[in-house]
């Protein structure tokens, strides 16, 4: 079983340096999920996300000719990874000077603030936040690769049992399938899933 790695790739990043429309839109298809989870993080709201979004894409445009993706010398992850926890704390600090000239005496003035959030906090934080965000990601990327792969009953029987928690034996009798059936295609599931993934986190 295949796998074409939808998020980077070196053709999508060539692509993004060329310039490429169709690369850009595979690219703000891909992180733009896992960017708004890291602004939740920090309390942005959807403007301030869709702000977030933005820049990283003009950190990505403006920097397309002197960036070379090298995986000897890390994964994109890493790069992607720097490229927005500094632009969060750019928005983050920006939101915390508002806040000041707003309510310079009131000192409630910062609650909920961004910044609050973890700017100041220790770097573990900020980067298990990160890895929390990104094993969601690449498993949801995962999720929507096998689709491609998979007969979509199969996935519908595993999504079932998988996401709405039911009996594999009402499972298998909605379906007309055997118990050990069932146990076969939830297994051909997991075991699509754990090679993507593992897809993922070599060429990410």
């Amino acid at each position: 079983m295949g796998f074409e790695v939808q998020a980077t790739s070196h053709s999508l990043l060539a692509g993004i340096k060329r310039g490429d429309n169709v690369s850009w839109a595979r690219f703000l298809a891909t992180y733009r999920p896992l960017v708004w989870m890291l602004g939740e993080k920090y309390r942005f709201d959807a403007n301030e996300k869709e702000d977030l979004m933005q820049h990283v894409l003009n950190d990505f445009f403006n920097a397309r000719d002197q960036f070379t993706y090298d995986p000897a010398k890390g994964k994109f992850r890493g790069y992607l990874y720097t490229v927005i926890r500094n632009r969060i704390t750019a928005m983050a600090r920006a939101k915390e000077r508002d806040q000041r000239v707003v309510h310079p005496a009131d000192p409630d003035a910062f609650e909920g603030v961004a910044a609050s959030e973890g700017l100041d906090a220790p770097r573990w934080d900020q980067q298990e936040a990160w890895d929390r965000a990104w094993r969601v990601h690449i498993v949801t990327q995962a999720r929507e690769e096998i689709k491609s792969l998979l007969d979509p009953r199969v996935i519908q029987i595993f999504d079932q049992w998988h996401e709405q928690g039911e009996d594999p034996k009402l499972i298998a009798k909605r379906f007309g399938i055997s118990l050990a059936t069932f146990y076969n295609y939830k297994q051909k599931v997991l075991d699509a899933l754990k090679a993507c993934i593992q897809n993922m986190e070599e060429y990410q």
